[in-house]
């Protein structure tokens, strides 16, 4: 939770594609340059030019590098106790203080001399400058990170073919097309043939992907090989698939079915565009 009450959920797998980012990357240099020339806590009162330098880029390199364990332990207590939102302020001091340590001792370490950095005036300077950074990057970089990030994780699966297991068979996504649920069998639509299985549709669907296709009926699950368009049928909506296959689409379903085709087709878009 940021200092004006926004929350906002990582997932801690991701933290390291998002902390890596291009955008990351450069807001990365964009606030190091701005620590720099500003020099908050006074470091060049302390240190000549090529140490503060050095005690700049010590102190930022620990701080980027504590932020995943320190949001590590905060997900354990989480999961473990109450979810209880952390502060950004919070998670900014405890991630501040052990990156200024060590960037103080690395600096009078090669000066042999003793600054006060650390001095409580001082520190809350520093923590008055690196704080709404942090602040303007969950509300405005975040955002744009994770959306290229999941959009790039999607391609990856698109272009990588995966497979589901029916019977002992093993299938490529890719090529199936539709599937429909007959009783206690499964009729798997292919490119070039169908399968008739014995087999529960959940079975099948639960070894898919969202990104390969979606359930629009309880009985039906449609591939976006199948190049779903959705369309109206008197009083019912329906998808009408490339080889003319009509499928019906529950109402309580409609909503996830115009995001899905929505969020496919702009995934397309922009891998058309690249």
């Amino acid at each position: 939770m940021d200092t004006l009450g926004r929350r906002f959920d990582v997932k801690l797998n991701d933290v390291p594609d998002h902390l890596l980012h291009r955008s990351t990357l450069l807001y990365y240099v964009l606030c190091a340059l701005i620590l720099l020339a500003t020099d908050a806590p006074g470091v060049l009162d302390s240190y000549p030019l090529s140490v503060a330098v050095l005690f700049w880029v010590v102190g930022f390199a620990t701080y980027i590098a504590l932020y995943p364990p320190a949001l590590l332990t905060v997900a354990l207590l989480q999961s473990r106790f109450v979810r209880i939102p952390m502060p950004m302020p919070l998670l900014c001091v405890l991630t501040l203080v052990p990156s200024v340590g060590l960037a103080q001792t690395v600096g009078d370490a090669l000066t042999g001399s003793e600054s006060h950095v650390f001095a409580p005036t001082r520190f809350l300077t520093l923590l008055l400058t690196v704080h709404p950074m942090e602040t303007i990057y969950s509300r405005f970089v975040l955002p744009k990170v994770k959306e290229q990030t999941t959009s790039a994780k999607a391609r990856a699966l698109l272009q990588k073919p995966r497979c589901v297991s029916v019977g002992t068979q093993r299938l490529e996504v890719c090529r199936i097309l539709h599937v429909a649920a007959q009783e206690h069998f499964i009729r798997i639509q292919l490119e070039d043939s169908h399968i008739l299985h014995r087999a529960r549709l959940s079975d099948l669907v639960a070894q898919t992907e969202p990104q390969d296709g979606i359930q629009p009926h309880r009985s039906w699950w449609v591939s976006r090989s199948a190049k779903p368009r959705l369309d109206r049928d008197g009083q019912r909506h329906v998808l009408i698939l490339e080889d003319e296959t009509v499928v019906p689409v529950a109402r309580s379903r409609l909503r996830a079915i115009e995001k899905w085709l929505k969020d496919d087709d702009a995934n397309q878009h922009m891998a058309a565009a690249e």
